[in-house]
């Protein structure tokens, strides 16, 4: 039984809330540099990326990836992301399934 003024959406884990919730709000370019910056790490703690290389491909994004791009300059840029980072090709395909729904 539900107690008085808890909507049925409380009792979602956060973190699926906060993934829908990403969802319906338009994704900036920071938004993306955090996600790529949490894909690296994992690469770099799993010992299958080295640090030069992240390092390279996170100085790239924020070339190309100015926190003051709008949500549709965001969207154009995304596709080009992995043009000469291969390692982002599956990041680059959950950024595109993310805006395009």
């Amino acid at each position: 039984m539900m107690e008085k003024g808890l909507h049925i959406h409380s009792r979602i884990p956060l973190r699926i809330k906060a993934f829908f919730d990403k969802i319906r709000s338009p994704m900036t370019a920071r938004d993306i540099k955090t996600q790529i910056g949490g894909f690296l790490k994992v690469q770099l703690l799993g010992k299958s990326m080295t640090f030069e290389r992240a390092q390279e491909i996170a100085e790239h994004l924020n070339r190309i990836l100015p926190d003051d791009l709008s949500e549709d300059q965001v969207a154009k840029v995304i596709p080009s992301l992995d043009d000469n980072y291969r390692e982002l090709t599956g990041q680059v395909y959950k950024l595109i399934a993310i805006i395009s729904s």
